[in-house]
């Protein structure tokens, strides 16, 4: 191989290393994009709602011992921070985007207290869905 092929052949590969590190970074940016926030918030809801009956208590261990990573994305790993910010939470409002409604996740957890009340949900969401609104 001449010292031309040898250029050509470096070039190339600083190029092909280049391009790695423009989609890493391109990577990483889509990543502070995301809402961990917002992606929790939504777990939590899901929780509720598969799991009927639910009081605050089963609803932390759930999110913590089942969806960990996204709580860790959302709070971090430090057990006291992480109880305190599922405490408030727990308190806060969330909207139902199938629904339309707004409740606190201790309201969402009471209107979820029976499989009757999960299936009226669902037949809630089926019907508007069905009426488009």
């Amino acid at each position: 191989m001449n010292n031309e092929e040898n250029n050509e052949l470096s070039l190339f590969q600083d190029e092909r290393e280049f391009d790695e590190i423009e989609d890493m970074e391109e990577e990483s940016f889509e990543d502070e994009d995301v809402d961990y926030e917002q992606i929790l918030k939504d777990i939590a809801f899901e929780v509720l709602l598969e799991n009927p009956g639910s009081d605050r208590d089963d609803w932390e261990q759930k999110l913590i011992h089942e969806c960990g990573s996204e709580v860790v994305d959302c709070y971090g790993n430090n057990p006291h921070e992480v109880y305190s910010e599922l405490h408030d939470l727990w308190e806060s409002e969330y909207y139902d985007h199938k629904t339309g409604l707004f409740m606190d996740y201790q309201e969402w957890a009471l209107a979820f207290a029976t499989e009757q009340a999960t299936s009226l949900y669902h037949e809630l969401v089926y019907l508007r869905e069905k009426l488009d609104l």
